[in-house]
């Protein structure tokens, strides 16, 4: 149980509203009872001049401080039974909760040394310009205008940053400044606004503001407004893809700050996975156990969150075509969990705009699951330890890239299956392994680098990325993959790990797990 004494939560605000409480104490009464009105309390005293005083000057505080730790604290109680099948969640860690809250803030300077570090890149271009559309570059320079934060139209919204100049520039439609001038820009940055009105051409007001310059685009800008900026008389023609690059690396190299508050989220969203294990029980459908997810995720104050769940196994004849964890990711079915089946969580959030992404593959006390079944689920954990394992015989200077890591992930998994009577496809083997091995993480979901065969796969491993290590198995019914015992089986075991490099050797440090043992999650 997550139940901790209230003076072990996290900080609170000036003067919260009583029946607050944090992650760790959801299942301690409230002490304090519900407030009584004035009305109904006959010693309740008058406002003193004292009291008018200082109240604008707490609400003042708290507005200061709302923007940070009160998202974190407005906490729903849903209900705070424990378990339902004998399983017990470990307690979320306090110290953990605490630290966690106090990264929320960025620090002073954060914003303006990124746009110095963005114009480095750009000066080996000069003159360019590097634009982009609101999404996660942009919040990563800016703090704001990320993805979901403003929706793209047919009007170009742009954030441009030019070489030999410190200045960002937002070109706004006219009669959108007013609305975009209320999202909180970092003060330490020299921001313009750049208003274009309908009968103008927002390419050609953008480009004859900064001159005649090479385009650095970022990776998310759209088609149409390429093509609108290129075809400008202002933008000269160069090779900018070494710029990009450079550019692209900086979101990559993640901070010290970054990978803790990735290191959070994920933390958090394990949690909750395990909380929401401890809710199931034998037949429960998968949407209702992602409403506990969810219920869980939201109690932990992520934002943005989304899960796959999916239940999968040898089951009866007339499930025989629904094994949605055969499926890596997932089927539009709502199925309720048999005894011999297993369950796959694929879950992430944000925490400070970082996301998390783990996957777990379980089965409840009662489950009866097959031997064949659990050396899959072996095979799994062991190609998940595999790169790691690789990474620790590696040095800076072997110049290691991420397809070694998928390529030794995918060995492990084919000569494991293959002792299972599953026969090897040809090299890169993709026969039960089906997708690479992972994904960059940040920001976004998906980034860069990936962890996969090819050329996408032909990147270094470099200290400060961070990346998904996420092997898995996948043998739909009716594959002709394998013995039919094995049909319908899905298993994905993911966590979230940070490159690092000591004394010229390199590591894989796991923000959570892996998992050592069947029935850990």
């Amino acid at each position: 149980m997550d139940g901790a004494p209230l003076d072990t939560a996290p900080p609170a605000p000036p003067a919260p509203p009583r029946n607050l409480r944090s992650p760790l104490d959801r299942d301690t009464p409230a002490r304090n009872g519900p407030l009584l009105p004035a009305s109904l309390n006959p010693r309740a005293p008058r406002a003193s001049y004292w009291t008018l005083l200082w109240f604008p000057i707490v609400v003042f505080a708290c507005f200061l401080f709302a923007d940070y730790a009160w998202p974190a604290l407005e906490l729903p109680v849903p209900d705070g039974s424990v378990t339902t099948n004998g399983v017990q969640a470990p307690p979320l860690d306090p110290v953990l909760w605490k630290r966690c809250i106090t990264l929320l803030p960025p620090p002073k300077g954060l914003y303006s040394a990124r746009v110095d570090r963005l114009v480095t890149e750009l000066n080996r271009a000069h003159p360019a310009v590097w634009i982009a559309e609101p999404g996660a570059s942009v919040e990563y320079f800016l703090g704001a205008f990320g993805v979901g934060s403003w929706s793209q139209s047919e009007r170009p919204f742009l954030v441009a940053v030019a070489s030999g100049s410190d200045e960002v520039i937002i070109l706004t439609p006219k009669f959108e400044e007013g609305r975009a001038r209320k999202h909180q820009l970092p003060s330490e940055l020299k921001v313009r606004w750049l208003p274009w009105s309908e009968s103008e051409s927002p390419y050609s007001v953008l480009m004859h503001e900064v001159g005649r310059r090479a385009l650095v685009l970022d990776g998310a800008v759209r088609n149409f407004i390429a093509d609108g900026l290129r075809s400008t008389r202002h933008t000269r023609d160069a090779d900018t893809s070494h710029v990009l690059a450079g550019v692209r690396a900086l979101r990559e190299r993640k901070s010290e700050r970054d990978i803790e508050l990735m290191r959070c989220a994920n933390k958090f969203t394990l949690h909750a996975i395990r909380k929401t294990r401890a809710r199931m029980f034998m037949g429960i459908s998968e949407s209702a156990t992602r409403t506990i997810l969810y219920e869980e995720m939201k109690y932990l104050a992520l934002s943005d969150y989304g899960a796959l769940i999916l239940f999968g196994g040898e089951s009866l004849p007339y499930l025989a075509d629904e094994e949605n964890a055969a499926l890596p990711h997932g089927s539009g079915t709502d199925r309720f969990l048999q005894k011999d089946e297993v369950v796959l969580i694929d879950a992430g959030g944000k925490w400070g705009g970082y996301v998390s992404d783990i996957t777990r593959t379980f089965a409840l006390p009662d489950s009866e699951i097959s031997d064949e079944h659990l050396e899959v689920w072996e095979i799994v954990r062991r190609a998940q330890l595999a790169p790691a394992s690789l990474l620790r015989l590696l040095q800076i200077g072997d110049k290691p890239q991420y397809s070694w890591l998928d390529d030794r992930a995918r060995e492990t998994v084919k000569k494991g299956m293959a002792a299972l009577g599953v026969p090897p496809g040809p090299d890169p083997d993709y026969t039960t392994f089906t997708h690479r091995l992972g994904h960059g993480i940040g920001l976004e979901g998906h980034e860069g680098p990936y962890a996969v065969q090819g050329l996408v796969g032909d990147r270094l491993v470099l200290p400060s990325h961070a990346l998904t290590f996420e092997p898995g198995v996948y043998i739909p019914k009716g594959s002709g993959v394998g013995d039919k015992s094995l049909q319908g089986l899905g298993v994905r075991l993911e966590d979230v790990v940070v490159i690092r490099e000591e004394e010229g050797r390199m590591r894989a440090e796991w923000l959570t797990g892996p998992v050592e043992r069947w029935g850990d999650v």
